[in-house]
Order: C-alpha cells, then sequence, then structure tokens
C-alpha cells in the first residue's frame, strides 16, 4: 500500500512539473477544465486511478512537458528523434504549425536532427515537441515558406 502511495505522490510531482512548464496549465481552471476533457469529467488528481495518473503524465509529456532533470555537466536529456521522422502528437494545440514545418524541413531534403538543432539555436529549446510559443513558431513557419518558394523556384528553373 506505502508504495503505491509513493507512486500516486510521484504521479502528482510530475504533473505539477507539466503544470509549471506548460503554457495555462499554472491556471486551476484551466488545468481542471482540461483533466475533465480527458478524463471523464474528473477535475481533481485525486478521483483519478492509478492507470489514468500514468495517462496524464504521458499526454502532459507528449505535450512537451520534461521530468528529467539536468544531467551533470547542464546538458538536458533531449527527446529521441529519427533523422527522417518526429511525431508531433494530436494532443498538441500547436500540432498541425509543427507539422507543416516539419513537412517543408524534409521537403527541403534536410534532417528532422537539423530542424532539432535550428530550434534549439533559434529558441534556446531542445526539440520543436517543447516548443509552444506561436510567434516563434510562425516566424519559423514564414522562413521555411520563403525557402520552399526559393527551392521550387531552382526546380522549375532546372527542370526547364
Amino acid at each position: 500500500m506505502q508504495n503505491i502511495t509513493a507512486a500516486r505522490h510521484a504521479m502528482y510531482a510530475k504533473t505539477e512539473i507539466a503544470r509549471k512548464q506548460l503554457p495555462g496549465m499554472g491556471d486551476d481552471n484551466f488545468f481542471q477544465d482540461w483533466m475533465a476533457s480527458k478524463f471523464f469529467g474528473k477535475r481533481s488528481r485525486r478521483n483519478l486511478t492509478f492507470d489514468e495518473l500514468k495517462r496524464m503524465v504521458d499526454l502532459l509529456g507528449r505535450m512537451g512537458a520534461h521530468y528529467t532533470t539536468n544531467k551533470p555537466g547542464g546538458q538536458q536529456k533531449r527527446p529521441y528523434v529519427r533523422p527522417d521522422f518526429i511525431e508531433v502528437s494530436d494532443d498538441d494545440p500547436n500540432a498541425p504549425t509543427k507539422r507543416m514545418i516539419c513537412a517543408i524541413w524534409h521537403k527541403l531534403g534536410y534532417s528532422m536532427t537539423g530542424l532539432e538543432t535550428r530550434i534549439g539555436r533559434q529558441t534556446g529549446l531542445s526539440s520543436i515537441l517543447t516548443l509552444h510559443d506561436r510567434k516563434e513558431l510562425s516566424a519559423i513557419l514564414t522562413d521555411l515558406r520563403k525557402r520552399e518558394k526559393a527551392f521550387e523556384r531552382r526546380k522549375a528553373v532546372e527542370g526547364d
């Protein structure tokens, strides 16, 4: 029984970490509304089963929360990204923009690890999955659309 209680408290701690990291989640009403929409009207973590708590921690992680502490030397653990693919969760409110960025990036022939590097240099974040600032996402998308148009013009000239 004590192990389950400790595990529940660990899950509560992770949700608190996520609430501090994710935009809007710090507002109690917003968080309770979000929780009710995902967990059949339940507005309190105490009312969730252990499996539901685990699912909540996973959902918050897919929305961009990081539960790992910094490694020695100050390097933060980066999410795994394949060179040709980044999976953007449907739960992410900026999913369409992020998917568009990934699609254009891939179309231009760049690797997805290169996109992660660019995100890191431009924003200081470790991944596009952790980027939630709409202005930053918009700026990246605008730049990539310009690159895409230039790329298409070059292809059209080469094709003639």
